[in-house]
């Protein structure tokens, strides 16, 4: 019985091992929180091939869609040499949060609440923008008059 042991210790060491083996190192949402467009460009710059994983929802197109994961796979084709290194993908298209009719994250989780936010800002400095911009406009004509 003990051989059997010893046996199964090694059995298990060696399929650890070539686990470890079969996985290259690779960083694991390296590209998360970037665009589409933005981790395919950059993907494409190392030398690998971006491919999308998983996609979830289709609200926006695909290059706006935002990774929520990345990793590395190497793969073999059928004569068992490799097809060059693939980047997995995967991307919520979903918009960054949820209004009438739009999918989205809920404005009461911390996505949702910071990318609503992030967008009232925006709007609010756009608006400032153009107010100041049409009394320029307004007081140039008044001074050219």
């Amino acid at each position: 019985m003990g051989s059997s042991m010893v046996r199964g210790a090694v059995a298990v060491a060696g399929a650890a091992l070539f686990l470890g083996q079969a996985a290259p190192a690779a960083a694991i949402n390296e590209y998360e929180g970037l665009t589409y467009a933005q981790a395919a460009n950059q993907i494409a710059q190392s030398g690998a091939t971006p491919k999308i994983s998983t996609k979830m929802g289709s609200f926006l197109p695909t290059s706006q869609c935002v990774v929520t994961g990345s990793r590395t796979a190497s793969s073999l084709n059928s004569s068992g040499t490799s097809n060059g290194n693939t980047v997995l993908l995967d991307l919520n298209c979903n918009y960054m949060f949820a209004l009438p009719g739009v999918p989205g994250n809920s404005r009461l989780s911390p996505e949702g609440k910071e990318a609503y936010e992030e967008a009232l800002q925006a709007a609010q400095e756009r608006q400032a923008q153009a107010q100041a911009e049409a009394e320029a406009a307004a007081q140039a004509a008044v001074e050219g008059s």
